[in-house]
């Protein structure tokens, strides 16, 4: 078993996309915590925007998931990042690179 404790972005065989905290992965699952299902809802302006929600809302239990349902797993973006962390994880945001001076 692998401790992993990272936020990953993970498309699952469904189509459903959830951003998760990984715990620990083995050669058959990938354990995950605090899981938001992403989903994109039109806009007032006619565009797309993203939202989020509890994956699993019925346990507070990690969740392991069989790696035959994941079509990939990736570091989510960080806007996508910070807007799991503000709701669902550690509350930590990245402030966007146009107000990093250097």
């Amino acid at each position: 078993m692998k401790l992993v404790n990272k936020v990953k972005l993970i498309k699952l065989m469904n189509g459903e996309e959830i951003v998760a905290s990984v715990k620990n992965e083995n050669d058959e699952t990938v354990t995950v915590e605090k899981a938001a299902i992403v989903m994109l809802a039109p806009n007032q302006t006619g565009g797309l925007s993203v939202q989020m929600g509890p994956w699993c809302p019925h346990t507070d239990n990690p969740i392991p998931v069989n790696k035959n349902h994941i079509l990939y797993s990736v570091e989510p973006g960080t806007e996508l990042l910070n807007g799991y962390n503000a709701n669902f994880g550690s509350g930590i945001v990245v402030p966007p690179k146009s107000l990093i001076t250097g």
